[in-house]
């Protein structure tokens, strides 16, 4: 009889424990803020917002990163990743190896990978990553984006018709 109860409360607090364990899948930690100045905003995917206030917060799956005028973060994600984001900067971070560019100035390092690719999603490319150094800013009233490689390659898809492909020399 007691070994019917304890399996019966068991069972019970697995199905009430189950929903918090899926609620912590969907919350994956992709990383943490390792330095910032200036005011910093954090909106999560329910659209609700967080000023930075202390190194090390946290950053999950699908937060945008928002620099306000005179405002700096550097962020270092799971897996040795970072990013700098210039003053009125946006940057979502997405499911693993995913990152949403939204305007503003990113610098980004990631280190050589094996296996699958990071991508950066820009309006009008997606970029894809190994370990590669490069930049990410916006060109003045154009509403459009350039991208500077300091090092490495980058595989860049067109999401449209309009794409130019200027390399330095």
């Amino acid at each position: 009889m007691m070994n019917k109860k304890i399996i019966g409360l068991t069972v019970c607090a697995l199905l009430f424990l189950q929903p918090f364990s899926l609620m912590a899948e969907e919350m994956k930690s992709r990383g943490k803020i390792l330095k910032f100045s200036g005011d910093v905003e954090v909106i999560n995917a329910e659209g609700e917002t967080r000023t930075v206030k202390a190194v090390d917060e946290t950053l999950n799956e699908m937060d945008t990163i928002v620099t306000k005028k005179n405002a700096r973060i550097v962020v270092q994600y799971n897996d040795g990743a970072l990013s700098v984001l210039d003053e009125k900067s946006r940057l979502r971070v997405e499911k693993t190896n995913w990152f949403s560019y939204f305007g503003g100035k990113v610098y980004f390092t990631f280190k050589r990978v094996f296996g699958e690719s990071r991508h950066v999603k820009i309006r009008a490319a997606t970029i894809g990553v190994r370990g590669t150094t490069f930049i990410i800013s916006e060109n003045g009233e154009q509403e459009s984006e350039s991208v500077a490689l300091k090092e490495g390659l980058l595989d860049i898809e067109s999401n449209g018709p309009v794409f130019e492909d200027r390399k330095s020399t």
